[in-house]
């Protein structure tokens, strides 16, 4: 992975991976290709690309301006068309190689990106959907296998694909509802590494009140369009069902030993908060 080559954030090594790959000419045994392209990742822009900065948007103590927010996003899909000339590129070496419909092909992402849409720029911290629902493209050649239709509808974990992938190479009769969970867990950490900021803001009486509210771990849960994120502290982040829901997921949690580390609400006044009532999008508390 290559970093500001030139000083230009936005370059991060895409070329160097795309002549490796055109170089390749050992098609003949089986390969695996693993690629992380970085093009859409953070930083898109030098001054808030640091680490220390974009966590003191995240505490509040610094404000991003309408005008830089709309320039990341812009770079943001700029990228992505970037990205989908990259695919672009890989797919044709595979056919001029006459390898296509003799390979499978998976294109996802570990995360997505907040543009403060729920007030958080960035990624790694919180669970909210534009960061932790992401794409997931499969191409398996019809000659390869047989699949039924995939329902659109179901929620996928990342997790499926290492027993997916198996079936396949076992050359079973699989099926790409198989990729599909009934409950979908996704983790966050809070904030990863250290953190080193001015003295101006470390020194403020509500700096250990604000950490101590941000860094913390989350784990979410999904099932169908339900959606659960509960905080370490025993604070529900997000959640869009009723009271039944409510108590579905968070007896779900202990199948994930959540229960261990987390402190679950399980009482009737937690519950009751979401009593005959569907919350139409999530409700933050």
């Amino acid at each position: 992975m290559i970093l500001f080559r030139h000083g230009d954030p936005t370059y991060k090594g895409y070329k160097e991976i795309l002549k490796s790959f055109a170089d390749s000419t050992h098609f003949i045994s089986p390969q695996f290709f693993f690629f992380n392209f970085m093009e859409m990742h953070d930083p898109y822009i030098k001054h808030v690309g640091d680490v220390n900065t974009k966590i003191e948007y995240a505490f509040g103590y610094k404000k991003l301006n309408n005008r830089t927010l709309n320039k990341m996003k812009e770079i943001y899909f700029t990228q992505a068309g970037k990205i989908t000339s990259i695919f672009d590129a890989i797919i044709s070496k595979l056919i001029d190689e006459k390898q296509l419909d003799n390979s499978i092909v998976i294109i996802t992402s570990d995360h997505g990106q907040g543009f403060n849409e729920k007030g958080y720029v960035g990624h790694g911290i919180y669970n909210y959907d534009e960061i932790s629902r992401i794409p997931l493209f499969i191409h398996i050649p019809s000659s390869l296998i047989k699949v039924n239709q995939y329902d659109k509808y179901t929620n996928t974990g990342l997790v499926n694909l290492f027993d997916f992938i198996k079936d396949i190479i076992a050359n079973e009769n699989v099926s790409l509802r198989k990729l599909k969970s009934e409950i979908v867990l996704c983790e966050s950490y809070g904030i990863q590494g250290d953190i080193h900021l001015s003295p101006k803001y470390e020194n403020r009486p509500d700096f250990n009140k604000i950490k101590k509210k941000i860094d913390i771990p989350r784990k979410t849960l999904f099932k169908g369009n339900i959606k659960l994120t509960l905080n370490a502290d025993g604070t529900v982040e997000e959640f869009n069902g009723n009271r039944y829901d409510y108590r579905e997921l968070t007896d779900y949690l202990s199948i994930f030993n959540v229960d261990k580390y987390f402190k679950i609400p399980e009482n009737e006044e937690t519950s009751q908060k979401y009593n005959n009532k569907n919350i139409n999008g999530m409700k933050y508390l």
